[in-house]
């Protein structure tokens, strides 16, 4: 059967302009087209958008997708699997999410009594739903399903007290990072070791399970990703740099 791309628009949910970018920058091309240019779509062109809009809604970049498609050998029933699993994660985080909101309203608004001990789990628990939801594929694609859970584990039993810390260590590395930028340090000076050595701590304190590899593996996210560089760069465009080259530099070296 052959769809038309306003067809192919209102079945998929896309727009048409959206087939046209697909087509420009590769992604997806008609399977013809008639005289004047009308665009048409079989059965293979159907399941490839189907896999292109499974990808996009896992957080995957066009450039990305591209590449997945464009691989000799694409597994089309484990990129499905895969999706599903992801899918039922997010429902899971989802719902865990509304609870502590309704938790929380209801408290604020007199009808039960959260302990500070209770707010302070919500609290993480958000938190940990929302780094899921914004770095959750990267990360396990780059690190595996079950360090990336055992590292939430150990978060989520982190104490107030060493969460506190926590914070104060993040604080104190954007400050450093905004100071070496200001007097032009180098990543190689031993000043700039001081900064790993906080970023380690920092590391360490939301994940036991260290080493300088996976050190190394995460400041590479600062610039390969802009969502985690933004978060250094906040203040001062460079900081993510300095910092993935400071860590390259000295995570080897430190004890």
């Amino acid at each position: 059967m052959a769809y038309s791309i306003r067809k192919l628009a209102n079945l998929s949910g896309i727009s048409t302009r959206t087939l046209r970018y697909y087509e420009e920058v590769g992604l997806l091309l008609p399977a013809y087209k008639k005289d004047g240019g009308q665009r048409f779509y079989g059965e293979q062109e159907v399941d490839k958008l189907q896999q292109i809009l499974y990808y996009k809604e896992r957080g995957f970049e066009l450039k990305q997708i591209k590449k997945f498609l464009t691989q000799e050998k694409v597994d089309t029933l484990s990129s499905l699997e895969d999706h599903l699993t992801d899918l039922h994660a997010k429902k899971e985080r989802i719902e865990a999410m509304i609870e502590n909101l309704m938790r929380t309203i209801q408290a604020q608004k007199g009808y039960l009594t959260m302990t500070t001990s209770e707010k302070f789990q919500a609290f993480k628990d958000t938190l940990i739903q929302e780094n899921e939801t914004k770095y959750g594929t990267e990360l396990r694609e780059r690190y595996g399903d079950e360090e990336i859970q055992r590292a939430k584990q150990h978060f989520a039993t982190m104490s107030e007290e060493n969460y506190q810390g926590w914070q104060a260590f993040d604080q104190e590395i954007k400050v450093l990072l905004q100071k070496a930028l200001a007097e032009n340090w180098k990543p190689e000076d031993e000043r700039s070791k001081q900064i790993v050595q906080l970023h380690k701590e920092w590391l360490q304190m939301a994940d036991k399970h260290y080493s300088a590899e996976k050190h190394i593996g995460i400041a590479q996210l600062y610039t390969a990703d802009e969502r985690f560089s933004a978060y250094y760069d906040e203040a001062t465009q460079g900081c993510a740099a300095f910092l993935t080259a400071s860590i390259s530099y000295w995570a080897g070296l430190i004890d």
